[in-house]
């Protein structure tokens, strides 16, 4: 998590598929159904603390996965070459991580 001053708590940052693959219910679906299942379980968690988003980035070019519809604070992003790099860059960038 990146702790942020807003009043709205806090910003939720998710390797999408650093998280798949370490589940292991979740390791013989398509990689659809694995992201549509731990979309789901985001969308009901009952964070410890305050949280105003949640940002679930995967690897990969948008244009190569199936769109998302979300409602609520959940985001979802694709970044290529790899969320990893994305998620430490908005760590390093945030005034208070």
């Amino acid at each position: 998590m990146i702790g942020n001053k807003k009043p709205f708590g806090y910003t939720v940052l998710v390797d999408g598929y650093n998280v798949i693959k370490r589940w292991p219910p979740w390791q013989d679906l398509t990689l659809r159904q694995a992201r549509a299942q731990l979309l789901q379980v985001l969308q009901q968690a009952r964070w410890p603390v305050p949280v105003s988003a949640v940002h679930v980035i995967f690897d990969g070019p948008e244009t190569s996965h199936a769109a998302v519809h979300l409602r609520g604070p959940i985001h979802v992003e694709f970044a290529s070459p790899s969320a990893d790099a994305l998620i430490q860059s908005r760590i390093r960038a945030h005034p208070h991580p």
